[in-house]
């Protein structure tokens, strides 16, 4: 959230009721007071779009006076001759690029809080201006939210690109894309926006794979898929305990076809050379690192605790078609034994027993075949061989062992006794069952 108040007695104040809902910009004597009859309040609802002269005023309480503000206006400006003369094309390019002008500015920390303490804020009156923008001509509303912005500094990066393609990266150089030619028909506006709150609460996605910040979102505007592929880049922290993991790591994000999934990208090469050694992921402020551990686990105690996670090699690419948050992943499979029962439930020295496990693989990555072996010595316990386990899905496996004498007994089930699966967690594959008595037939 930016607060750059400005302080003069000059200021004059009106009501702006379509986008703000009467909130008050100020304006010094320089600059034309805002209009009281706005626009229809319900503009958006119904797609109409903002006069320019009402946008205009959008510009003047977010831009200081000087060449920031001339520059914006100027672009502004030249958006309805280019309606006019029926270049749609060319005015939606200039939309764009007043938007990418705006986010910079922003990016920079070079604009203004329209209102001091009340609503909207620096990052809300540049999505309530994007969103009039599209709207003025003929594009669909953005999607953005004040949070996607992210804060101001080095962290995000924007730029707009049309057929002929192009590469940006973050100014600090964690994160950046490689655009391709063809990918897009026309211009469109490619933002970058660094999340730590994300990362930091372990939501870049929901997922049971282990994340590996950072976490950076994508976003295209007009929303689109690529028909070229999209390389996208992101410094991984890691640490010493991570070398192993790294050849599996990829980028991953939301799945576009299923709100519930993720997809992984195709690993890519790093075209744009980011050095990544200068990585870090700032703590959460302390009041909340205890209850912040207890839901992220021992992951998130590396990255929050004394041990900070670096990185060693070179940022890592993933080749995608469409974009939304994206962050590393392990790729590896998570075999588990969820379960151990027998039958009978109360078996008698007469009774052939039989012990069941069911088996689950944790990660939404397939496991190849195994074996599952039933007695605390894997080596020479009854073994039963599984051809392979989809992500997410569980099986259940059994052995007869025949009568036991009268006694407690407990068993234990080890799969992948072979260590045939390469998994992400290998501390998990062993799960004793509780006490059964076999008890005399007489």
């Amino acid at each position: 959230m930016v607060r750059q108040r400005r302080y003069s007695s000059r200021f004059l104040l009106a009501e702006f009721s379509v986008f703000i809902g009467g909130v008050i910009l100020g304006c010094t004597d320089q600059r034309t007071a805002l209009p009281t009859q706005g626009p229809r309040s319900d503009l958006l609802a119904d797609g109409t779009a903002l006069s320019i002269g009402a946008m205009n005023q959008l510009l003047i309480g977010l831009f200081p006076e000087g060449p920031l503000l001339d520059s914006a206006r100027d672009q502004l400006n030249n958006i309805q001759p280019l309606l006019s003369h029926g270049d749609l094309a060319g005015a939606q390019s200039t939309v764009l690029h007043l938007a990418d002008f705006t986010i910079k500015g922003y990016r920079a920390g070079e604009l203004l809080d329209p209102n001091g303490t009340l609503p909207p804020t620096t990052p809300e009156a540049i999505v309530q201006l994007f969103d009039a923008l599209l709207s003025f001509v003929g594009l669909p509303p953005s999607g953005l939210t004040a949070d996607a912005l992210g804060p101001t500094g080095p962290s995000g990066a924007s730029d707009v690109f049309g057929a002929l393609g192009g590469t940006v990266a973050t100014v600090e150089g964690l994160a950046g894309l490689s655009v391709p030619p063809d990918a897009v028909s026309g211009d469109h506006l490619f933002v970058i926006t660094r999340r730590d709150d994300l990362a930091l609460q372990g939501t870049c996605l929901s997922t049971p794979l282990p994340q590996y910040p950072l976490c950076y979102d994508f976003s295209v505007f007009p929303k689109t898929s690529f028909t070229v592929p999209v390389t996208v880049v992101v410094c991984v922290l890691e640490s010493a305990s991570h070398d192993a993991a790294f050849p599996r790591l990829v980028l991953a994000h939301p799945d576009p076809n299923n709100p519930n999934g993720i997809q992984f990208t195709a690993r890519a090469a790093d075209p744009l050379g980011l050095v990544c050694t200068n990585a870090v992921l700032p703590p959460p402020p302390m009041g909340g690192v205890g209850s912040l551990l207890q839901r992220l686990g021992a992951f998130a105690a590396r990255l929050i605790l004394p041990s900070p996670l670096y990185a060693t090699h070179e940022g890592m690419g993933g080749s995608i078609d469409s974009f939304s948050p994206f962050i590393a992943v392990d790729s590896a499979a998570d075999l588990t034994v969820q379960s151990v029962t027998h039958s009978p439930d109360a078996p008698t020295t007469a009774d052939p027993i039989t012990v069941s496990a069911v088996i689950q693989n944790n990660s939404p990555v397939p496991a190849g075949p195994f074996t599952v072996a039933f007695g605390s010595d894997p080596a020479s316990a009854p073994v039963v061989s599984v051809p392979g386990l989809a992500g997410g899905a569980s099986v259940s496996v059994s052995v007869t062992i025949g009568r036991r004498a009268a006694g407690t007994y407990q068993d234990t089930v080890t799969v992948d006794a072979g260590n045939a699966v390469v998994e992400f967690n290998e501390a998990n594959n062993t799960l004793t069952s509780g006490m059964v008595i076999v008890t005399p037939l007489f």
